[in-house]
């Protein structure tokens, strides 16, 4: 007699948060050490739309590191340049 053996699907949550992203982020590009600075110099865009932060300015990594970041969205760290 042939035995079914049934399993049972474990509910995986995919939702990651800014700072783990970020922290992977600079890890790949060997920075992780640069941590502090980095996170005060970068800007976020979540699905091509700039995280603002107090007052209208855009957020810094530090201001957002425990927002949650859905897989369906896109999640991109840009430097931050002066002038215009």
């Amino acid at each position: 007699m042939e035995q079914i053996q049934t399993l049972e699907q474990e509910q995986v949550s995919l939702e990651r948060s800014v700072g783990n992203l970020f922290t992977e982020f600079l890890e790949s590009k060997n920075r992780l050490g640069e941590f502090a600075f980095f996170s005060e110099n970068v800007m976020v865009s979540i699905d091509g739309v700039m995280v603002r932060g107090a007052g209208g300015f855009p957020a810094k990594v530090r201001d957002i590191l425990k927002m949650v970041i859905l897989p369906t969205q896109v999640l991109k760290f840009l430097p931050r340049h002066a002038g215009g």
